[in-house]
């Protein structure tokens, strides 16, 4: 910690095995939970013909990795706080792999099922615990990068999944249990690492709001345009890769936007002696919304079709967009004992709370 304090002293900061570690630590985490979470859609396909299962089945099998991601995510925080972050992250890197070989080797839809919960508690767990290990162990210089990586890893992820899902070209149970790979990474990367140190500074040259500000509009843009592709009925083989397209920058924007809000200020924004508790509710709450969207996703189709649900979720994006410019401010520059004065004060909002830079004080903007 002291060597992280000397390094942001004096510029740049050394890249060091350890700093190295980490960053590939996020990005493998932030991978898994994309890819894990994706890749049921495609082998869906397989998995129908292979069991024979019907609608209700299916709805179970994809839904068990969100519900077990909600309880990962609660009981992450318990472990982090009585174990320590590291301990905690071994723990969940051992589940990915256990969970990901039971989901590739199920006999049953209902095995399935569960083993899907048990790679979700993997899932919640990781994305409570790895991007606060992140935060605390990085230099202030790049801490904002390091754990932004997680974000960005979720998205390729994503994208890898949905390529091989689309592709057809592996076995359902291959293409789960290829997961098992990165996930022993993890478990070994992890064992040099260090515990994190219990203190944050979160310094970053974009700012989280200013960057969530300019990322937002672009989802709710692609998600809208999607609306106007179903609706007027131009659906065709011809314009799949525009639609693909719109996907793909519906994600992008997203990760830079909706995503750093949800998951990265989760970090940063909680004391120290509620962060644990903090970020675990905050993370329960996403994957509970997680849960409840893809419940709701075909129901809402089937009542106002495709077009009008992606306008739904262009409005989400919108109302979103509002709440941060409204509310929330920029917290990169602040101490956490700056954030919790401006909480206890009741000053937590844009243009609220003082940053202490070079000895003098501005505005939060």
């Amino acid at each position: 910690m002291a060597e992280n304090a000397r390094e942001a002293a004096v510029g740049e900061p050394r890249v060091t095995s350890i700093l190295a570690a980490t960053a590939v630590v996020s990005a493998i985490a932030g991978f898994l939970y994309g890819y894990d979470t994706g890749i049921i859609s495609g082998a869906l396909l397989q998995i129908t013909d292979e069991f024979g299962i019907g609608s209700g089945w299916q709805s179970v099998i994809a839904t068990g990795i969100l519900v077990g991601a909600v309880i990962g995510a609660l009981v992450g925080a318990r472990f982090s706080e009585r174990f320590g972050r590291k301990r905690t992250i071994l723990i969940i890197s051992a589940v990915f792999v256990i969970g990901t070989l039971t989901c590739s080797i199920a006999p049953t839809p209902l095995t399935l099922a569960l083993s899907r919960v048990l790679l979700g508690m993997a899932v919640g767990g990781a994305t409570q615990t790895i991007p606060m290990f992140v935060a605390e162990l990085s230099p202030p210089k790049i801490r904002g990068r390091l754990v932004l990586a997680f974000q960005v890893a979720i998205g390729i992820g994503i994208l890898t999944a949905t390529i091989a899902g689309a592709s057809q070209l592996l076995d359902w149970r291959l293409m789960i249990g290829l997961a098992a790979a990165p996930a022993a990474l993890l478990l070994v990367l992890m064992l040099p690492a260090p515990e994190s140190p219990r203190w944050l500074v979160i310094v970053d040259h974009v700012g989280r709001r200013r960057l969530s500000l300019i990322m937002t509009p672009g989802a709710a843009l692609a998600l809208l345009v999607l609306g106007v592709v179903f609706l007027t009925g131009t659906v065709s083989a011809g314009s799949a890769p525009f639609i693909i397209a719109c996907l793909i920058a519906f994600m992008f924007f997203t990760a830079g936007g909706l995503q750093v809000m949800g998951w990265l200020t989760g970090s940063e924004i909680y004391p120290l002696g509620v962060r644990g508790a903090g970020t675990s509710a905050q993370s329960a709450t996403l994957w509970g919304s997680n849960v409840l969207i893809t419940l709701t996703l075909l129901p809402t189709i089937e009542i106002i079709g495709v077009g009008p649900t992606m306008w739904m979720y262009a409005g989400f994006n919108v109302l979103a967009f509002v709440f941060v410019w409204r509310y929330f401010p920029e917290v990169a520059g602040r101490s956490l004992e700056d954030i919790e004065t401006s909480l206890s004060e009741g000053t937590f909002h844009p243009g609220g709370v003082p940053i202490k830079a070079k000895g003098k004080e501005k505005a939060a903007t």
